[in-house]
């Protein structure tokens, strides 16, 4: 009879990696399902929520509210403009080289019919969490992000 040698005890920084890896997992299969249904990407349809919300944006001003670069942003903006559902508006008196982003009816009607996001779902959980969890849960994701940016250092 052979003898199995047991296992060391899982460390606690697996079972975190495990579950921010389902985390990412829900989201990506969320995001591949609402596209199936809506015929738009996740971060598309970002777009379409902060300009339902704010109105018409310069490029740089969106990437600032989806946490994206400029170069991101517009990329997506090309794909939402062929398919209609957004307009570039060039310039003003003010100044002609600023491009803001606008969204056509038919980026209203998408807007106003999207459910939220996983992240909305997402933060609909965290509201859930009692108070001092929240502060506990922030605290740490601020030091793991602080210790992820001396490691690129």
């Amino acid at each position: 009879m052979s003898q199995t040698t047991p296992k060391p005890p899982r460390r606690p920084s697996g079972q975190i990696l495990d579950d921010l890896i389902q985390l990412v997992a829900r989201s990506r299969q969320q995001s591949h399902e609402f596209l199936a249904r809506y015929g738009v990407t996740v971060p598309q349809s970002g777009v379409l929520r902060v300009l339902a919300r704010t109105g018409a944006l310069p490029i740089g001003s969106l990437a600032e509210q989806l946490f994206l670069k400029t170069s991101t942003v517009s990329g997506i903006v090309d794909r939402l403009e062929r398919d209609g559902y957004v307009l570039r508006l060039r310039g003003n008196a003010g100044d002609r080289r600023v491009v803001h982003v606008e969204l056509t009816d038919k980026g209203r009607n998408l807007a106003a019919s999207l459910p939220g996001s996983s992240y909305d779902k997402l933060r609909k959980a965290i509201d859930r969490l009692e108070p001092h969890e929240q502060q506990a849960l922030l605290l740490l994701m601020s030091r793991l992000l602080e210790l992820m940016k001396q490691g690129d250092a």
